[in-house]
C-alpha cells in the first residue's frame, strides 16, 4: 500500500470502495454523492476507544472464542486426520492449540496492552455516512470493554486484501502505517487531553507493536473460525476440502507474519 494514501488522511482504498459501493447500491441518498475518500477509520477508532461505556470488562473474549471454535472443530472432525487427508502442510507442521496458548500469553502476559471500549468488528461494512456528512458506526453486538488492539488488528488484517485472498500477506511497513498511528494519536489527545500521551503504551512505537500483535490475534481467530465450519451459510453444497484450503491459507499467513515480526523484534 502506498504510504501517500495514508498521508492524504484516508482509509485503504479497497476498504473504502467496498463500503461505498455497497451503501450506494442499497442505501442511495447521500452515498450517491460521496467518493471513497470520505471515510476515515483511524479517526473513528480513536473516538470509540475514548468512550466511557458502563458495561462489564471482557478483555479475554477473543480467547474464549478461540476455545469455542477449537472445541467445535475437534467435536465435529478428527482434525489431524483431516490435515493429513487434505495435505495441509502448515496445519500439519504447527500445532494449532499451542498457537492458541502462545497468542494468549503474548497478549495477557508478555505485554500490558490498553483496555478500552472496543468495537471488535471494524470493517468497512459497518461504517455509514449521514445526510450531514457525519459518520455512524453500526453493529456493536461484539463490542465490549476489551483490548483496543483488536480493532487495529482487524483493520490491518484486511489492509489491501479481501476475504478471498490466498496470496501471501504483504504486511505494510512502518512508514506506510505511521500516518494512521499519528492521526490516531492526535485525535486521542484532542479527545482525552495531553495526559493521554504520557502513557508509554500510547507512543507511536508501542502502537505499531500493538497493531502487529493483534493482527496475529485476528488471523488466528479466522483460522479457528473456518476450522470449525461444517456448512456454508448459503444454498451451496458444503465442501470441507474447499473450506480447509482457506483455513490453511489463513494459517500460512499467520505463521509468515509471526516469523517476520519475531525476526524483526517487532512483537
Amino acid at each position: 500500500m502506498d504510504s501517500n494514501v495514508w498521508q492524504r488522511g484516508i482509509t485503504p482504498a479497497d476498504i473504502n470502495e467496498q463500503c461505498l459501493r455497497l451503501c450506494a447500491d442499497y442505501l442511495g441518498g447521500v452515498w450517491l454523492k460521496l467518493t471513497a475518500d470520505d471515510i476515515d477509520v483511524k479517526i473513528i477508532s480513536a473516538g470509540i476507544h475514548s468512550l466511557e461505556v458502563p458495561i462489564k470488562r471482557n478483555p479475554k473474549w477473543i480467547f474464549r472464542y478461540y476455545d469455542h471454535f477449537y472445541r467445535l472443530a475437534t467435536d465435529r472432525f478428527d482434525i489431524n486426520s483431516m490435515f493429513n487427508e487434505y495435505n495441509l502442510e502448515t496445519l500439519k507442521a504447527h500445532d494449532i492449540y499451542r498457537e492458541m496458548q502462545w497468542t494468549e500469553r503474548l497478549v495477557t502476559k508478555d505485554h500490558d496492552f490498553p483496555i478500552a471500549f472496543a468495537h471488535n468488528d471494524m470493517s468497512a461494512a459497518n461504517l455509514m455516512v449521514t445526510e450531514s456528512d457525519g459518520i455512524v458506526v453500526c453493529d456493536y453486538e461484539y463490542s465490549c470493554i476489551g483490548y483496543r488492539g483488536y480493532d487495529f488488528g482487524t483493520l490491518l488484517l484486511w489492509w489491501d486484501r479481501n476475504g478471498d485472498s490466498r496470496e501471501p500477506h504483504a504486511f505494510p511497513d512502518d512508514p506506510s502505517v505511521r500516518p494512521l498511528v499519528d492521526a490516531y494519536i492526535r485525535e486521542s489527545i484532542q479527545l482525552n487531553g495531553i495526559q493521554w500521551a504520557t502513557d508509554a503504551r500510547n507512543s507511536a512505537q508501542s502502537l505499531l507493536r500493538e497493531m502487529k500483535v493483534f493482527t496475529l490475534v485476528s488471523y488466528l481467530f479466522y483460522v479457528l473460525y473456518y476450522l470449525s465450519f461444517n456448512e456454508w451459510r448459503s444454498d451451496l453444497p458444503f465442501n470441507k476440502k474447499i473450506s480447509m484450503d482457506g483455513t490453511e491459507s489463513w494459517y500460512k499467513n499467520y505463521h509468515k507474519l509471526k516469523k517476520q515480526f519475531i525476526e524483526n523484534n517487532e512483537i
